[in-house]
Protein backbone atom coordinates (compact mmCIF):
# COMPACT_ATOMS: atom_id res chain seq x y z
CA UNK A 1 0.00 0.00 0.00
CA UNK A 2 1.31 3.06 -0.81
CA UNK A 3 1.07 5.97 1.77
CA UNK A 4 2.25 9.96 1.86
CA UNK A 5 4.02 10.65 5.33
CA UNK A 6 4.60 14.25 6.35
CA UNK A 7 7.55 14.67 8.31
CA UNK A 8 8.97 17.44 10.42
CA UNK A 9 12.24 18.55 11.57
CA UNK A 10 13.87 17.37 8.55
CA UNK A 11 16.15 20.16 7.64
CA UNK A 12 18.77 18.67 5.63
CA UNK A 13 19.51 16.38 3.41
CA UNK A 14 21.41 13.72 5.80
CA UNK A 15 18.35 13.76 7.97
CA UNK A 16 16.15 12.64 4.44
CA UNK A 17 19.17 10.83 3.63
CA UNK A 18 18.91 8.88 7.36
CA UNK A 19 14.99 8.53 7.07
CA UNK A 20 15.02 6.64 3.99
CA UNK A 21 17.91 4.34 5.29
CA UNK A 22 16.18 3.72 8.23
CA UNK A 23 12.56 2.77 6.45
CA UNK A 24 14.20 0.47 4.41
CA UNK A 25 16.29 -1.66 6.88
CA UNK A 26 12.29 -2.32 7.88
CA UNK A 27 11.27 -3.61 5.04
CA UNK A 28 10.09 -0.31 3.95
CA UNK A 29 10.32 0.69 0.38
CA UNK A 30 10.71 4.42 -0.27
CA UNK A 31 9.77 5.45 -3.74
CA UNK A 32 10.18 9.50 -2.84
CA UNK A 33 11.89 11.24 -0.25
CA UNK A 34 11.12 15.51 -0.84
CA UNK A 35 13.16 17.55 1.42
CA UNK A 36 11.42 20.76 0.20
CA UNK A 37 7.77 19.47 0.96
CA UNK A 38 8.87 17.28 4.36
CA UNK A 39 7.44 13.76 3.25
CA UNK A 40 8.06 10.87 1.94
CA UNK A 41 6.29 8.85 -0.45
CA UNK A 42 6.21 5.13 0.71
CA UNK A 43 4.97 1.43 -0.52
CA UNK A 44 4.62 -0.90 2.63
CA UNK A 45 2.71 -3.30 4.71
CA UNK A 46 3.45 -1.23 7.65
CA UNK A 47 0.48 0.14 10.02
CA UNK A 48 0.40 4.03 10.43
CA UNK A 49 1.32 3.28 13.86
CA UNK A 50 4.34 1.42 13.35
CA UNK A 51 5.48 3.82 10.25
CA UNK A 52 5.29 6.93 13.38
CA UNK A 53 7.14 5.10 15.46
CA UNK A 54 9.86 4.43 13.17
CA UNK A 55 10.57 7.79 12.30
CA UNK A 56 10.13 9.36 15.87
CA UNK A 57 12.42 7.00 17.38
CA UNK A 58 14.83 9.11 15.45
CA UNK A 59 13.80 12.02 16.94
CA UNK A 60 11.22 13.32 13.45
CA UNK A 61 7.44 14.26 14.45
CA UNK A 62 4.96 12.54 11.50
CA UNK A 63 2.34 14.65 10.99
CA UNK A 64 0.02 13.08 8.74
CA UNK A 65 0.18 9.87 7.17
CA UNK A 66 -2.15 9.55 3.82
CA UNK A 67 -3.39 6.52 1.73
CA UNK A 68 -2.43 7.11 -1.56
CA UNK A 69 -4.50 5.48 -4.44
Amino acid sequence: MKKIIKIEGMHCQNCADRITKVLTNHDVKVIKMSLIEKKALVDTTKSDAELKEIISDLGYEVTAIEEQN
